[in-house]
């Protein structure tokens, strides 16, 4: 898929198993938002819902569902 986002770098999203489980056991409406912050993330590491920010002291970012 080709993203509008293009600034030559490489991330890795990563799901850990206890995300797995915490994340079955949510409601849907919760879901279908995570699928498309997820998606927003990917083809576009900075739109603005996402409210990213660089964790502290290392390497990985966060951002916001809800």
């Amino acid at each position: 898929m080709n993203s509008g986002y293009q600034q030559g770098r490489i991330f890795l999203i990563a799901i850990v198993p206890e995300f797995s489980l915490q994340y079955a056991a949510l409601p849907k409406a919760i879901k279908k938002k995570f699928t498309r912050q997820l998606t927003h993330l990917k083809d576009n590491p900075k739109h603005n819902s996402l409210r990213i920010h660089k964790l502290k002291s290392r390497d990985f970012w966060d951002f916001c569902v809800t």
